[in-house]
């Protein structure tokens, strides 16, 4: 029926748009932030025309933070109550563990990036320096996360 197609539409696009979200941050996390302090504080005092923009980067991934946590909550209410009348689907739930879990894959490899020696042997303003949208202690386990979501599924 058109009823049926048109929530088979609007599923289809939450999960369209909610992939295209997780995509942006990792974008965001790993070709942008990520590569900008690592470079240091040297090379951010002499890039200045830089530090307003990647200020507006940092602001923007902690929206899709947000944005990404109301979705874990609607996962988390319907895994407890049951679909209803909600555009969730097991593709959500898909989408949600493939990004999480790439995104586990890449902050390892980051975090062994950062145990390189030769960070201990370069002057203290050319190593890498902490990004306040990423570098926080509620950072969560996203291994953890991606179980939780598996269980909800």
């Amino acid at each position: 029926t058109a009823a049926d197609l048109s929530s088979r539409k609007t599923r289809d696009k939450l999960v369209s748009r909610v992939r295209a979200q997780q995509n942006l941050m990792t974008e965001i996390e790993f070709e942008w932030l990520r590569q900008w302090f690592v470079q240091g504080k040297k090379h951010a005092s002499l890039h200045p025309y830089w530090n307003r923009p990647i200020g507006i980067l940092c602001d923007s991934y902690s929206e899709l933070e947000r944005a990404s946590s109301k979705i874990m909550d609607v996962l988390k209410v319907t895994s407890k109550n049951g679909p209803g009348e909600t555009h969730v689907t097991e593709d959500l739930f898909d989408v949600l563990i493939e990004s999480f879990s790439k995104i586990s894959i890449l902050r390892r490899s980051w975090r062994e990036r950062y145990r390189d020696p030769i960070f201990g042997r370069i002057p203290e303003d050319e190593r890498p320096f902490s990004c306040p949208c990423l570098d926080r202690e509620e950072t969560e386990n996203l291994d953890l996360v991606v179980s939780q979501i598996r269980q909800w599924r």
